[in-house]
Parts: C-alpha cells; structure tokens; sequence
C-alpha cells in the first residue's frame, strides 16, 4: 500500500488517494488525479497511474530515484533481470517522456518503461504466461498471481457496468465473455503501443503474437484488443 501524499506525490494529490494500494494502480482502478474518482470505484486506464506504479516497485529495489530518473536502470532494468533472462529473452528497453506540463514531476510521471521486443521474445513471455508463470520447471512468476490478474479484478466486479468486466491486473481478460464474443473464457491479452499484441489461450496451449498486428477500433469505439477477427481465425484453424 502507498502511505501518505508524499509516497505518492504531493503535487494534484487529495485526501482521498493516500489509500490508493498498487492493485488499485495496476488494475486502473485507482482514481489518482481524477477528483471525481474514488479507488477502487471507476475503471480508467491511465499511463501515469502506470507510471507511478512501475517506479515505485523499481525504488523497492534500489533501481530508480525520482530526483535522478535516468541514473539508474529504473523498471526495465527490474523486468531485464527478473523476467527476460531467466526466460531467455533477449529485448531492449527506453526510458521514455512525453510532454509534460513545466510543473509536472517528471521524475514521477514521466520515464515510463518502453519494451523494444521482437516477435520471438513476445512469444516467450506469452508462454510464460500461459504456463502460470512456469518455464522450464522454473517458477519466474508466482502461479498464484497469474491466475489472480488475468481474471477480473474485484473492484471492477462490485462497481463498475458488466461491459468493463474485462480487466484484470495489468491483462485484458475474457473471463466474463466481455473481451471477446466468440473466443475462449480463459483467454487474455496484453497490449501494447501502435498495435503489439500477446494473445493466450492456456486450456488450448496457444500463444498469438502481433508484433505489430493491426491496429483497428471496435464497434465501441475503442481499441480491438488482440484484433478479435484474427484470432478467432487462429483458434477455427486447429479444430
């Protein structure tokens, strides 16, 4: 849990977000600079939410400081340690900004973590997604918690209308059929920036990689998430 203003950031922060914890973080459900939210009640993806998010895990283990962003291998250097190499992965990464307001604490919201992968490396990740975190006889990810963050996470559940039930903990998931209409309950996704997509499948074993694939918009409005039409081509091709 973040304690206090000042371990989230003084600057746009009220009252109501020193009980802001990190699920409510990774699952956009923590209402930070949104007056009108309160944690735990509204779904709203947020980058910057994200941001907080990934940094301060990074300060947990000595690998960012706010007040000197770019010394050191902040997020991507916890992910390269922790996830890539025990997997074999082999990706690169950035410290990225956008363009902030002068006031802005960059060193908070900025810097987040840019993954520059290619498609064989997203398909390690998605299968170790898809084995509960396993590789190899290796436990890199604690089962328990793949299980729990790609299924809908429980504020969303209690709070929020049944079309939102489609996120879990940082993962799109299609456990309440939300997701996608015609694709498997257990399935899920992660997407990334200008269209890059894992896509998987764990009762059928399949992992879908789009690196990019294309990026379109559903009939909402907003982003296909794994581009549903593709994907149910994939899953129609192994029966």
């Amino acid at each position: 849990m973040l304690q206090g203003k000042k371990a989230i950031v003084p600057l746009w922060s009220g009252e109501k977000d020193i009980g802001i914890t990190f699920r409510r973080l990774i699952s956009n459900t923590s209402g930070y600079m949104k007056p009108g939210e309160e944690p735990g009640k509204v779904f709203n993806y947020q980058t910057f939410g994200m941001n907080i998010l990934t940094h301060a895990l990074a300060v947990l283990y000595g690998l960012y400081d706010t007040d000197e962003p770019g010394k050191l291998p902040g997020f991507g250097g916890l992910i390269m340690e922790k996830v890539a190499r025990p997997i074999g992965a082999d990706w690169d990464y950035t410290l990225t900004n956008f363009d902030l307001h002068e006031r802005a604490k960059i060193g908070v919201f900025g810097y987040y973590c840019q993954v520059h992968s290619n498609p064989l490396d997203l398909a390690r990740v998605g299968l170790l997604w898809c084995r509960r975190g396993n590789w190899d006889g290796r436990q890199v990810i604690p089962e328990r918690w793949m299980r729990e963050s790609v299924r809908t996470n429980p504020d969303l559940i209690a709070n929020c209308p049944e079309d939102e039930w489609k996120y879990g903990y940082g993962f799109w998931t299609n456990d309440h059929g939300k997701l996608w209409k015609n694709l498997p309950r257990s399935g899920f996704t992660a997407s990334g920036a200008g269209g890059h997509y894992v896509s998987v499948f764990p009762d059928h074993d399949i992992v879908v990689v789009q690196n990019p694939g294309c990026y379109r918009k559903g009939e909402d409005g907003n982003p296909e998430r794994g581009n549903e039409a593709f994907l149910e081509l994939v899953m129609d091709a192994i029966h």
